[in-house]
Parts: C-alpha cells; sequence; structure tokens
C-alpha cells in the first residue's frame, strides 16, 4: 500500500506505518474509486468527503488503486490523467491522503473482509464516500449498496452520491475518453469541469520550426495514455506565470515524417521565445480547430501554422 501526502508543496510518498496510525487515531473519510481523470462526478465524491471530514474533524482521504484494476484483466483502460497529475488535482480538493492499494494484494480478498481490515482496521474509515455504480471485492461482486450495509454494520457512516449529468451527457471516464478521442474538447471541459491537459516534459526534436519562424515544443504521450483525435488545436500554456495562446498538432508530422506513425504533441506558443527544452510544460486543450494535413512543402505549412494562429487568437477573442 503507497500513501502520499497531499499537503506537502509536492505531493510526497510517506511511510505508511504512521500515516496509518495518524488514520486510526483521528478516524478518517475515505472516497473511494479509481478517479481516473477526476472529472466533474469524481469531485463531487471527493469534496463531500472532504466536508465531511471538516465538520466531524477526521482526516480527508482518497483510496484507490494504481495502475488501474483493469491492467490486470488484459484490456486496460487509456489513462486520462497520470498520476502525479491526479494527485496534484486531489490536493486542491481538500485531500490528506491518497491511498493507493495494490490491486493484486487485495482482488480476492470478499467485500466483507475489504472493509473490514482494510477500510475499518487498517485506515481508521468512520465514513465512506463513493459513486453510485462503485463495485469492490473479489469479482467485484460488492457494489454501493453492500458498502453501506457493511459500514453501517460496524456502526460506521457511508454516503452513495447519484450519477450526474451535464447538458444530458452521463459523466464517466468511458464517456470522458470517447470525447477525446474524436477531439471534441468543448464537452470534454464540461464533463471534467476543467480543461484537458498534457503535462510533460519538452523533449529534444528535429528543431525544422525554427527554421521556418514557428519554433516548437514537442511532447509525448505516456503509452498508456488516451490520445486525442489527430488534429490542431487551439490551446493556452502558462510560462513563468504568464499565459501564452498555443497552436497544437497532436499527430506524426506527415509533412516532415512522413515514414512514422509515431504520434506528438507540438506546440507553437505564440509571442514567445525561449529555451524550454527539459521543462515540464502544461498544455491545456481548448477547441480541435482542424484535422490533420499533409503539405507539399515547409512554405505551404508554415503558411497554414500562420492561419491557424489566427483562428485561435480569434477563438480565444471569442470566448473572452
Amino acid at each position: 500500500m503507497q500513501i502520499y501526502d497531499l499537503t506537502t508543496p509536492e505531493p510526497e510518498r510517506v511511510d505508511s506505518t504512521a500515516a496509518i496510525r495518524a488514520l486510526k487515531k483521528n478516524g478518517a473519510a475515505i472516497a473511494l474509486g479509481n478517479f481516473d481523470g477526476v472529472h466533474a462526478g469524481h469531485t463531487a465524491i471527493i469534496t463531500t468527503a472532504v466536508a465531511h471530514a471538516i465538520d466531524h474533524g477526521l482526516i480527508p482521504a482518497v483510496f484507490s488503486f494504481e495502475p488501474h484494476p483493469s491492467f490486470f484483466f488484459g484490456s486496460p483502460a487509456p489513462q486520462i490523467t497520470p498520476l502525479a497529475d491526479k494527485l496534484a488535482i486531489m490536493e486542491t480538493l481538500g485531500v490528506k491522503y491518497a491511498i493507493l492499494g495494490d490491486f493484486a494484494a487485495l482482488r480476492d480478498f470478499t467485500p466483507e473482509r475489504f472493509v473490514e481490515d482494510i477500510l475499518i482496521d487498517t485506515l481508521g474509515c468512520t465514513a465512506s464516500f463513493c459513486g453510485f455504480n462503485y463495485t469492490f471485492g473479489k469479482e467485484g461482486k460488492g457494489n454501493a449498496r453492500t458498502l453501506t450495509t457493511l459500514m453501517e454494520a460496524h456502526n460506521r457512516t457511508a454516503a452513495v452520491l447519484p450519477r450526474i449529468d451535464i447538458d444530458g451527457i452521463p459523466v464517466s471516464s468511458t464517456i470522458l475518453r470517447q470525447y477525446i478521442e474524436i477531439g471534441d474538447m468543448e464537452t470534454t471541459a464540461r464533463l471534467l469541469g476543467r480543461h484537458y491537459f498534457l503535462n510533460s516534459h519538452v523533449r529534444s526534436g528535429k528543431r525544422l520550426g525554427r527554421t521556418i519562424g514557428v519554433p516548437t515544443i514537442n511532447q509525448y504521450f505516456e503509452g498508456s495514455a488516451v490520445v486525442p483525435a489527430k488534429g490542431v488545436y487551439a490551446c493556452r500554456c502558462r510560462i513563468d506565470g504568464k499565459a501564452y495562446i498555443a497552436v497544437t498538432n497532436i499527430g506524426s508530422r506527415p509533412t516532415v515524417n512522413a515514414d512514422t506513425e509515431d504520434i506528438t504533441c507540438e506546440s507553437h506558443l505564440i509571442g514567445y521565445s525561449g529555451d524550454l527544452y527539459n521543462r515540464s510544460v502544461k498544455v491545456r486543450f481548448y477547441k480541435r480547430l482542424r484535422g490533420e494535413i499533409r503539405f507539399d512543402s515547409l512554405a505551404s505549412l508554415k503558411a497554414q501554422i500562420k492561419r491557424d494562429e489566427q483562428a485561435a487568437i480569434a477563438y480565444f477573442d471569442s470566448i473572452r
């Protein structure tokens, strides 16, 4: 079991024994779930747990698994939010401890054993919080109703939050992945409650952008990450406290990489000049402007990038 203290300047993995001692001594309000994406539905569960913790003098915590349980069944779900970003988001919601269980070690626990041995005896859970479709225990036989029954049998409380719909769309990680994969970043933002982003280190590229007057930064998605549809997006980046509009291409850059299908995230930050290599940059996606195109020449590519710049600027002007 890994436990992270999210109240430190950077989410920090801490000694589990000491953290568990604190949880048992003070009692904990624990939000339960996989929380991939930490979308609007997840946020509701977590903030409800945090509010209860504040009202009752408990430690606000989250219990999840890393990696995602689907990893163990041969069909891992594409990841919306890497662990580091997930922890950072949870910290902003007021979570003290993020507890990451070892699914391989716990997968054969019955629902009763999970609640008694893990939630209550180990983590000092006084109140649990989950979504309407939460499942747990061996073969997923436990559900939200089971959790409520078991917690109440031990004189603990449980809260089950209902499904959240936004603009008639059920909020779920599965549906979110679908909108990301088709490049609908506006709907994605509504379901997430924030803009989808890629937060990764800038890597060295061929530097061809500099030769045509449009320098870019190159980033890559993790192997397990959900990847937005190929194309050009209106994005924003914040560098050293200043916001920049970015024109971001996701794809294989067919004009200069005709023989590869490797997917990159390549962003041109309008008005920025400087070296960002090896720095971590967060690119927030707002709108897909067009699909990916292969051009006959670098001159044609440059002309299109300039048009994309104007389209991105016009988009952000329209949503002020």
